[in-house]
Protein backbone atom coordinates (compact mmCIF):
# COMPACT_ATOMS: atom_id res chain seq x y z
CA UNK A 1 0.00 0.00 0.00
CA UNK A 2 1.36 3.16 -0.77
CA UNK A 3 0.70 6.61 1.47
CA UNK A 4 0.68 10.15 1.31
CA UNK A 5 0.38 11.59 4.72
CA UNK A 6 0.54 15.45 4.59
CA UNK A 7 -1.15 18.12 7.49
CA UNK A 8 -4.46 17.32 6.94
CA UNK A 9 -4.77 14.96 4.14
CA UNK A 10 -4.09 11.28 3.18
CA UNK A 11 -4.32 9.09 0.32
CA UNK A 12 -3.68 5.07 0.67
CA UNK A 13 -3.42 3.26 -3.01
CA UNK A 14 -3.64 -0.01 -3.23
CA UNK A 15 -3.79 -2.09 -6.57
CA UNK A 16 -4.86 -5.50 -7.59
CA UNK A 17 -3.42 -6.15 -11.38
CA UNK A 18 -5.40 -8.44 -13.38
CA UNK A 19 -2.43 -9.39 -15.55
CA UNK A 20 -4.44 -11.74 -18.06
CA UNK A 21 -6.89 -8.32 -18.42
CA UNK A 22 -4.19 -5.75 -19.65
CA UNK A 23 -5.53 -5.50 -23.28
CA UNK A 24 -8.14 -3.74 -21.36
CA UNK A 25 -8.50 -0.69 -20.43
CA UNK A 26 -10.34 -1.30 -16.92
CA UNK A 27 -7.42 -4.12 -15.65
CA UNK A 28 -7.37 -3.26 -11.71
CA UNK A 29 -9.23 -2.70 -8.97
CA UNK A 30 -7.61 0.29 -7.29
CA UNK A 31 -8.33 0.81 -3.90
CA UNK A 32 -8.32 4.00 -2.59
CA UNK A 33 -8.25 5.67 1.31
CA UNK A 34 -8.89 9.31 1.27
CA UNK A 35 -9.10 12.14 3.94
CA UNK A 36 -9.07 15.13 4.05
CA UNK A 37 -9.65 17.84 6.73
CA UNK A 38 -11.69 14.56 8.96
CA UNK A 39 -13.83 13.64 5.82
CA UNK A 40 -12.99 10.33 4.80
CA UNK A 41 -13.99 7.69 1.60
CA UNK A 42 -13.10 4.17 1.23
CA UNK A 43 -13.88 3.38 -2.66
CA UNK A 44 -12.20 1.16 -5.28
CA UNK A 45 -11.66 2.05 -8.95
CA UNK A 46 -12.00 0.48 -11.93
CA UNK A 47 -8.45 1.63 -13.12
CA UNK A 48 -5.66 0.99 -16.24
CA UNK A 49 -2.52 -0.09 -14.62
CA UNK A 50 -0.72 2.31 -17.22
CA UNK A 51 -3.08 4.97 -16.28
CA UNK A 52 -1.39 4.58 -12.82
CA UNK A 53 1.89 3.95 -13.55
CA UNK A 54 1.30 7.40 -15.36
CA UNK A 55 0.00 9.44 -12.56
CA UNK A 56 3.46 8.07 -10.60
CA UNK A 57 5.42 9.53 -13.31
CA UNK A 58 3.76 12.81 -13.35
CA UNK A 59 3.48 12.67 -9.49
CA UNK A 60 7.24 12.60 -9.60
CA UNK A 61 7.79 15.17 -12.31
CA UNK A 62 5.48 17.48 -10.15
CA UNK A 63 7.89 16.65 -7.61
CA UNK A 64 11.14 17.46 -9.24
CA UNK A 65 10.03 20.49 -11.28
CA UNK A 66 7.78 22.47 -9.07
CA UNK A 67 4.91 22.51 -12.02
CA UNK A 68 2.69 19.84 -14.06
CA UNK A 69 -0.21 17.85 -13.05
CA UNK A 70 -1.41 14.54 -12.38
CA UNK A 71 -4.99 12.80 -12.47
CA UNK A 72 -6.50 9.37 -10.96
CA UNK A 73 -9.31 8.19 -12.85
CA UNK A 74 -11.39 5.76 -14.28
CA UNK A 75 -11.46 4.96 -18.05
CA UNK A 76 -15.09 5.38 -17.79
CA UNK A 77 -16.20 6.92 -14.93
CA UNK A 78 -16.27 10.24 -13.06
CA UNK A 79 -14.25 9.65 -10.77
CA UNK A 80 -11.20 11.21 -10.14
CA UNK A 81 -8.35 12.79 -7.69
CA UNK A 82 -6.50 15.50 -9.55
CA UNK A 83 -2.81 17.00 -7.99
CA UNK A 84 -1.61 20.48 -9.56
CA UNK A 85 1.20 22.66 -8.62
CA UNK A 86 0.99 26.14 -7.54
CA UNK A 87 3.43 28.58 -8.86
CA UNK A 88 4.94 28.44 -4.86
CA UNK A 89 5.07 25.26 -4.87
CA UNK A 90 2.27 23.85 -2.94
CA UNK A 91 -0.01 21.45 -4.33
CA UNK A 92 -3.64 21.67 -4.87
CA UNK A 93 -5.08 18.07 -4.94
CA UNK A 94 -9.45 18.27 -5.57
CA UNK A 95 -11.56 14.90 -6.37
CA UNK A 96 -14.75 13.56 -6.30
CA UNK A 97 -14.58 9.95 -5.27
CA UNK A 98 -18.02 8.24 -4.42
CA UNK A 99 -19.02 4.41 -3.90
CA UNK A 100 -22.48 2.27 -3.92
CA UNK A 101 -23.10 -0.61 -1.68
CA UNK A 102 -25.30 -2.42 -0.01
CA UNK A 103 -28.04 -0.14 -1.55
CA UNK A 104 -26.82 3.17 -0.41
CA UNK A 105 -24.92 6.04 -3.03
CA UNK A 106 -22.16 8.31 -0.52
CA UNK A 107 -20.22 10.86 -2.26
CA UNK A 108 -17.14 12.43 -1.51
CA UNK A 109 -16.23 16.08 -2.80
CA UNK A 110 -12.87 17.71 -1.85
CA UNK A 111 -10.10 20.21 -1.97
CA UNK A 112 -6.91 20.68 0.33
CA UNK A 113 -3.60 21.82 -0.18
CA UNK A 114 0.00 21.28 1.35
CA UNK A 115 3.70 21.47 0.77
CA UNK A 116 5.29 19.54 -2.31
CA UNK A 117 8.32 17.69 -0.33
CA UNK A 118 5.59 15.07 0.79
CA UNK A 119 5.32 14.22 -2.73
CA UNK A 120 8.69 12.69 -2.77
CA UNK A 121 7.85 9.14 -0.87
CA UNK A 122 4.96 8.76 -2.01
CA UNK A 123 6.08 8.87 -5.65
CA UNK A 124 9.21 6.64 -4.98
CA UNK A 125 6.64 4.15 -3.65
CA UNK A 126 4.73 4.03 -7.05
CA UNK A 127 7.12 4.51 -9.54
CA UNK A 128 8.77 1.53 -7.86
CA UNK A 129 5.25 -0.93 -7.38
CA UNK A 130 4.02 0.47 -11.09
CA UNK A 131 6.75 1.77 -13.24
CA UNK A 132 6.96 -1.04 -14.84
CA UNK A 133 3.88 -0.85 -16.15
CA UNK A 134 4.98 2.53 -18.22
Amino acid sequence: MNRLKADKFELLIDAEIYDRDLSYEENTALNLELTSYGFSVKTTLDADIRRVAAFARDIMTMYVTLKGSATLDEPYGDRFIDFRMTPLGRVQVKGELSDYSMGYSHEMKFENEFDQTYLKEFAEGLIEKYGKYL
